[in-house]
């Protein structure tokens, strides 16, 4: 844990290797990096700014902690060719309890044949804030977390049948069953009436009166 109102400063010196150019981001970053000049790449500068801070908080923390950055602010004013030698000061600005925040600055050193005396040049400059977190802790509530999330399969949309009415059929597909052929009709019955003639109405029950003109009425005295 970092101790409140400790301001720890640290400086040290680096040289600039073929790996930090940034051509060496080409493979993994993208061919862009392969068309600019052989120059130190800018998140290499960040690493080094970064690597200072955690070094000197290191001493301050208990065991299973470690420091997280959380906020980089900087700015990059110069080109750092390769073979340079860098001088990086890290000093603590601030914090309270967990949280600490840090200015880096990191300056190029003159060449061995510069006979002038010129002083180191400014080339990176930033404000970095860090934070102290339980490894264990932050693992299991963190990181496993959002690995259950990832195993987890996308929930699927339920479909839900169409709600019947009472003029529907229940079944989606009826099947027509086949209707049997019907017989022979019967033969209509003809009727013939002298011109003039009503026809007489039928009864309610259904079935015809006899008529008088087709029925056989026996005479007195027949049996």
């Amino acid at each position: 844990m970092v101790i409140p109102g400790a301001a720890p400063a640290r400086t040290m010196r680096y040289q600039v290797e073929p790996e930090d150019s940034v051509h060496a981001l080409a493979p993994r970053r993208g061919l862009e990096f392969l068309l600019k000049p052989p120059v130190m790449a800018s998140a290499k500068l960040l690493e080094l700014a970064e690597g200072i801070c955690m070094e000197a908080m290191r001493a301050d923390l208990s065991p299973g902690q470690c420091s997280l950055g959380t906020r980089q602010h900087a700015v990059h004013l110069g080109a750092v060719e390769i073979g340079a030698t860098l001088v990086v000061t890290a000093r603590r600005t601030g914090g309270d309890g967990r949280r600490s925040e840090w200015h880096v600055a990191i300056r190029e050193e003159p060449g061995s044949d510069d006979e002038s005396g010129t002083a180191p040049v400014l080339v990176w400059e930033g404000a970095l804030s860090f934070a102290v977190v339980d490894r264990r802790r932050f693992e299991r509530e963190k990181l496993k977390r959002r690995t259950i999330r990832a195993a987890r399969p996308p929930r699927t949309a339920r479909v839900r049948a169409p709600r019947r009415t009472g003029g529907e059929h229940r079944d989606a597909n009826p099947v027509r069953r086949p209707v049997p052929p019907r017989g022979p009709a019967a033969p209509r019955r003809t009727e013939v009436r002298s011109p003039g003639a009503r026809p007489e109405p039928e009864p309610r029950g259904g079935t015809s009166a006899p008529d008088a003109r087709t029925t056989h009425w026996p005479r007195f005295g027949e049996d």
